[in-house]
């Protein structure tokens, strides 16, 4: 199949899967928990359960899909590099639910820090479909809207491409919504009585304001200079009356829409209701990860300990990487090095005609990368002494005389806790090591894990012959694939059935 085709079909598929994400639930209030929604089907792709939490096929696979975000490659469909990363990621998944459910037990979702974090978070979903759902409901451009813009500058018989079409759309769209937006303040305050004290507002007061200073009535609730600092910390910056006036009617309707927004029960919409479940969710576990980092932190004993017990495993030594001749004499060696000084051999050719590695000829005498570890020291000294692009011998081992050209080199990595980058990667991998273990005792102490084989691989086997069946007809446009993918049940509803 054509790359841009696959690549296509690819970002068509992954568009697909990201919308596979479990539902969760909260309360009208701050949640405590997500689970499913009542009003909602349950996942039928569950693939894993953690006390009452599901982890679904869908969320592994946004998971491996968002691994193209950070510049990592996808793993193909069917592949055992794919089953390998979902499994790795369902263990993942299972210790973050894990930590989920320990942060419950021990009450933290009643933190206020964490509270407030999420309340504002409600407020800004709220806000923003409030404004999508009511204020700017009306953006859609017709056929006919586009066809008459156009007409009017180009005349009844110009043909009208499919790039200008969208264009033109995006044009009376951005105007639409400029338009809409000067009326959005007039229909969010119609009968709502709003005054601004614009003498609170002086810079010139603020030292002698205080939290409870009153900036704005709005109905029968009262905007205070506490408040408005803490959901505006730009304004105590802005130093004219003018500048303030402006971002505290912002607030002002953005306090409205909050407020309407709850009164025309879109709190009760499934898409925010997934939205502020999986935030408050994901709020919780990064709240206790910190807090148990927090309380594991080693002390430097325990690093350098820690450091010398895995040295192996985390430094890297200096590095080269290396092409060689190895012929039987020193003399056909030097006469060799003479040739290749003048420009008139490489030594890839003469590892090709002259070498007496059997392989040569196809290797062209490339090494790869090489330590200090061959076991023959004069070889060793003279490779890791050339600078990148040096040829160097000739010089004996056992296998014979050698000509070494060092193509490129590695610097040491962390083979001193003396170095800071080295201190810090020491104590990155100690902690995460006993966060693992903390999240392992958890499980051990009851924490109730089932994972359901059978689905997973169910699941894949028909993810696999879904991605095949695609592929396979490599002789239709990218535009018939990209609508095919539209149309697919597996893009929608995974089932194992």
């Amino acid at each position: 199949m054509n790359q841009n085709l696959r690549n296509s079909l690819l970002a068509c598929l992954l568009f697909s899967l990201l919308a596979l994400g479990a539902c969760s639930d909260v309360s009208e209030a701050v949640p405590t928990a997500a689970s499913q929604p009542a009003d909602s089907k349950q996942p039928d792709d569950v693939i894993a359960r953690v006390g009452d939490q599901d982890i679904t096929f869908g969320e592994i696979n946004t998971a491996i899909n968002s691994a193209a975000v950070v510049g990592l490659s996808i793993p193909t469909f069917g592949t055992p590099e794919r089953d390998v990363v979902r499994l790795t990621l369902l263990d993942k998944l299972i210790s973050a639910n894990l930590i989920y459910l320990d942060a419950l037990e021990q009450g933290l979702d009643r933190d206020p820090i964490y509270r407030g974090m999420v309340e504002r978070f409600s407020e800004a979903e709220l806000a923003s479909f409030y404004r999508q759902t009511v204020l700017a409901r009306d953006l859609e451009i017709s056929d006919d809207e586009v066809e008459a813009f156009y007409r009017r500058s180009n005349g009844p018989d110009a043909e009208l491409s499919d790039d200008m079409r969208t264009a033109i759309t995006a044009t009376l769209r951005k105007h639409r919504l400029e338009e809409q937006q000067g009326q959005w303040r007039v229909l969010l305050r119609a009968g709502v009585e709003v005054s601004i004290d614009e003498a609170a507002l002086d810079p010139a007061q603020d030292g002698n304001r205080t939290e409870t200073t009153v900036l704005a009535t709005v109905g029968e609730e009262k905007l205070t200079w506490g408040e408005a600092q803490q959901q505006l910390p730009s304004l105590p910056a802005a130093d004219t009356v003018d500048q303030r006036r402006v971002l505290l009617n912002n607030l002002v309707d953005y306090r409205l829409m909050v407020k309407k927004a709850r009164a025309a029960r879109l709190d009760q919409d499934s898409t925010y209701r997934t939205r502020l479940g999986e935030f408050s969710k994901n709020r919780l576990i990064n709240l206790h990860r910190r807090n148990l980092l927090a309380s594991m932190e080693p002390s430097p004993e325990k690093i350098r300990t820690w450091y010398e017990e895995n040295r192996d495993r985390i430094a890297t030594p200096e590095l080269r990487k290396v092409q060689m001749v190895v012929v039987k004499t020193r003399e056909e060696a030097e006469d060799i090095r003479k040739k290749i000084e003048a420009g008139e051999l490489t030594l890839a050719k003469a590892a090709a005609e002259f070498s007496t590695v059997p392989d040569a000829a196809r290797t062209l005498g490339e090494i790869g990368w090489v330590g200090k570890d061959t076991g023959f020291p004069a070889l060793d000294a003279l490779t890791f002494t050339l600078a990148p692009g040096e040829v160097g011998g000739p010089v004996e081992s056992p296998s014979g005389w050698h000509l070494v050209l060092v193509q490129d080199q590695r610097a040491p990595i962390h083979e001193s806790l003396d170095n800071e980058a080295t201190l810090k990667e020491v104590r990155r991998q100690l902690l995460h090591e006993r966060l693992d273990k903390y999240t392992v005792d958890l499980r051990l102490a009851g924490a109730k894990v089932e994972i359901y084989e059978d689905v997973i691989g169910g699941l894949a086997r028909q993810e696999a012959q879904w991605f095949s069946e695609l592929t396979a007809k490599s002789d239709q446009s990218q535009e018939t694939l990209a609508k095919q993918l539209q149309g697919l049940p597996g893009a929608v509803e995974w089932s194992a059935q």
